[in-house]
């Protein structure tokens, strides 16, 4: 690829030097941060748009050629190379005009730990490491319990920390209540254990009626065998995975499929996705707020964004939006999956069905956590009545300082929006050994690095609350 840089002088005004060929651009602002990355299948072409009388009507992108301080392409050998590194340009950059697809918080997902000679499936949160499995995302920690809860109850799958684990002398409380196999006492052989961590696994990557069809098989044989206690189990393992699958079945699919629903309410833009996976729902994601700048797809815009972070996908993706780049879009999602993807957006009645209960979860969550914005939103204005406050409050900012007997003092930082907790902005601060004695010292020396650096308004709460006396 060759990138040229065009710093010194107008590329507004001089077209003839951008060339017609597939490629990423950049709207460069003061001291060359991005404003905006962008992907073309002819620069030229593209890059003209910008400066068309018809764009100069559009105030977001008027907005963006008046911060514009410099424009840099770079051209790439066909389109796919071009979405390929527009997506890590705007993945490392993070630019003010492109969207921004944030879930909000972190969805938890299901854990196996292939490290551990007898793996533990627990609940979880964060980043992930590349030798263990994960399953996910659920929508809740509701959800995800009643699915674990699941696979204690069929697989009897340990959940326990490996410390536990390692130090028992006799059986815990799961074991009692028939949730665990108790393999910490030897009461199962690594094989047998080994076996229904896989048929958990089966589970919980929603080849549900695959894993149906080879218990039926086990108890078959054990019966065939006259081993009647161990073809009970197996029924038993068959009637608990029929309940789970006549509540959360999809009727009509049997292979993976994602189904895509942008949602626009007034000038609130959100997205969902429900997961099916064998015919199975076994997950859904949003992402609420999401502030629609110079995309004029959003559909497209997240498709990018979301499968080139994710480890897997589906042989289908349908959305209720038109997808314009499809082709392109396929051969990207062919290309890093290794395997053929369909992008849909002529929908059958099926397909229909599938997206309104992919729209039903978007808007269930959006009411629950509309419910949380209320009760925040009345704490603020409470607050603002409180203290006569004339100006209405945005970001809010706590204090307190820890420590023990006057030693390894702490000072920690909370925050929170008229949308609730923000744990973006939470930090934790190591008092210097100058402060640790001194409470208010250790304040003073907190706020002073909390704000170092901050610039602009945006950023910065306008009511600080600190634990101390008046001193303080």
């Amino acid at each position: 690829m060759v990138a040229i840089e065009l710093a010194d002088e107008s590329p507004f005004l001089d077209f003839k030097k951008i060339p017609k060929t597939p490629g990423v651009y950049k709207f460069l602002g003061n001291r060359n941060q991005p404003l905006y990355i962008g992907k073309a299948k002819n620069l030229n072409s593209r890059l003209r748009s910008y400066f068309s009388r018809s764009s100069s009507k559009n105030q977001k992108i008027k907005n963006l050629v008046e911060e514009t301080r410099e424009l840099n392409f770079t051209k790439t050998n066909n389109e796919l190379d071009a979405l390929l590194l527009e997506q890590h340009l705007i993945k490392e950059y993070l630019p003010k005009y492109n969207v921004q697809f944030k879930d909000g918080k972190g969805y938890p997902f299901i854990r196996i730990n292939l490290k551990q000679e007898f793996p533990s499936a627990v609940i979880h949160l964060g980043s992930k490491k590349e030798d263990e499995k994960y399953f996910g995302p659920y929508p809740n920690r509701y959800s995800v319990r009643n699915v674990l809860s699941l696979i204690q109850k069929v697989f009897k799958v340990r959940n326990c920390s490996e410390s536990f684990f390692k130090n028992r002398n006799r059986p815990c409380i799961q074991y009692e209540i028939n949730k665990c196999s108790a393999p910490c006492m030897g009461y199962v052989s690594k094989k047998d254990y080994s076996r229904e961590v896989n048929l958990a696994e089966m589970l919980l990557s929603g080849k549900g009626e695959h894993l149906v069809k080879e218990l039926y098989e086990e108890m078959d044989k054990s019966s065939e065998r006259k081993q009647y206690e161990k073809a009970a189990k197996y029924r038993d393992k068959i009637s608990s995975l029929r309940d789970v699958q006549r509540s959360q079945s999809i009727s009509g699919f049997h292979e993976d499929i994602d189904a895509i629903i942008v949602l626009e309410e007034g000038k609130h833009i959100s997205i969902g996705v429900t997961q099916v996976r064998g015919g199975w729902v076994v997950g859904h994601k949003n992402y609420p707020n999401i502030n629609n700048k110079l995309s004029s797809n959003l559909a497209e815009s997240f498709i990018k964004t979301y499968y080139l972070e994710n480890s897997n996908c589906p042989s289908r993706i349908i959305s209720n939006k038109k997808i314009s780049e499809k082709k392109i879009l396929e051969i990207f999602l062919k290309d890093r999956f290794k395997k053929k993807v369909s992008l849909i957006s002529n929908l059958n009645n099926k397909d229909k069905g599938l997206l309104k209960i992919a729209e039903a979860n978007s808007k269930k969550i959006k009411r629950f956590k509309d419910l949380g914005s209320r009760r925040y939103e009345k704490g603020f204005e409470n607050i603002k009545k409180l203290f006569n406050l004339e100006e209405d409050l945005i970001s809010i900012e706590g204090f307190d300082i820890s420590h023990q007997s006057g030693k390894n003092a702490v000072g920690s930082c909370v925050s929170f929006n008229r949308e609730g907790i923000n744990k973006k902005n939470y930090r934790l601060f190591k008092i210097s050994p100058k402060n640790s004695g001194n409470d208010i010292g250790s304040m003073i020396e907190v706020i002073e690095r909390r704000f170092k650096g901050r610039k602009g308004s945006e950023d910065l709460p306008n009511l600080l609350i600190i634990d101390g006396g008046e001193a303080h």
